[in-house]
Parts: C-alpha cells; sequence; structure tokens
C-alpha cells in the first residue's frame, strides 16, 4: 500500500532546551494537530498550510541562520 503524501505543511518552534537553545521544526500539518493533542501548547506555531515540502524545508533552514549583522565582529584598521 502506498503512502499518501502530505497536503500541507506546518513550521513549528520548539521550546528551548536544556541549553538554553531554540530549535525549529516541521511536519505535516496532520501530525501538527496530534501533536497539539498530545502536547497542547508546548510547541510555538511558526507557518502552517505550507503547499510544499521543499517550502517548509527552506522556511525552517532560514529560521536557523544567524543574523550576520549582529555576530560581524568590527576590524580596526
Amino acid at each position: 500500500m502506498r503512502l499518501r503524501e502530505p497536503t500541507a505543511w506546518v513550521v513549528y518552534r520548539l521550546p528551548k532546551n536544556k541549553l538554553g537553545v531554540e530549535m525549529n521544526a516541521m511536519c505535516s500539518q496532520d501530525e501538527w494537530l496530534d501533536l497539539q493533542r498530545e502536547h497542547p501548547g508546548q510547541q510555538t506555531l511558526v507557518r502552517e498550510k505550507i503547499a510544499s515540502e521543499t517550502e517548509a524545508e527552506r522556511l525552517v533552514r532560514s529560521l536557523l541562520e544567524p543574523d550576520l549583522s549582529k555576530s560581524k565582529s568590527k576590524r580596526r584598521l
């Protein structure tokens, strides 16, 4: 039996881990609904109803990229 492709995707933020780091994740819309039933309010929805898995992956990656303006050190000449 062939599994059906999800029709919509969700990107969400996980609570901070022991090191104080927040992580982003993605899942299908159906998995998100199950997750919210099992653990209500523990995850923060970033965006829902994303049309493709590729688009959801891009969003997760874009949220992980550090803000370069904050991390650049100033060089003295």
